[in-house]
């Protein structure tokens, strides 16, 4: 999104704008974060606790999201009058100036948002380094049995199972899951 140009949200593929589905994807993303995000965070708590836990998630997420949000716009506004400035329109005819005016406008709005854009993904990437590194690694295991399939997701410090996923399948081996690779080995 920091490379859009003025004329962005009029490309197409196929029957979409070209915008409504980069969004599309920045908002798929943000829904695959909030779910791993809040299991996390339960992991770590114990289970009398997890009503609070979940809660203390939803507040911190809407705070972030607000002070980002006002961080952002106040940073936004501050810029747009900066690259804007006063503009000196020379031009003979009010069309002329109307004209003049709205293309250093556009402009200014689209360098700004550029800008924001890129301060929220460099913000998104050192929220994802503290995520890795107040959360830790984590181990995931695949337990075949005589009767089902059983997934079990282990933290890497506790070893307790949190997860169980469990189908009709029979198998008489087990084996651990190390990472993908694994996959077609199993």
């Amino acid at each position: 999104m920091t490379g859009w140009q003025t004329a962005e949200l009029t490309l197409k593929i196929g029957p979409l704008r070209q915008a409504d589905l980069a969004l599309a994807a920045c908002g798929l993303g943000f829904g695959l974060v909030i779910a791993p995000l809040a299991a996390a965070v339960l992991d770590l708590t114990r289970s009398e606790n997890h009503g609070l836990a979940s809660s203390l998630v939803v507040l911190a997420r809407t705070v972030g999201m607000l002070i980002g949000l006002s961080a952002l716009t106040a940073f936004g506004l501050h810029r747009f009058h900066q690259i804007l400035g006063s503009p000196v329109l020379n031009d003979p005819t009010i069309k002329e100036r109307v004209d003049h005016l709205t293309r250093l406008v556009a402009a200014a709005f689209l360098q700004e948002y550029r800008e924001i854009f890129g301060i929220a993904a460099i913000l998104c990437v050192l929220a994802g380094v503290v995520i890795l590194v107040t959360l830790g690694p984590r181990r995931y295991f695949l337990t075949a049995t005589a009767s089902r399939w059983e997934w079990w997701y282990r933290n890497a410090s506790s070893g307790s199972p949190r997860l169980s996923i469990a189908s009709s399948t029979s198998v008489s081996s087990s084996a651990r899951y190390r990472g993908p690779s694994d996959l077609i080995s199993v």
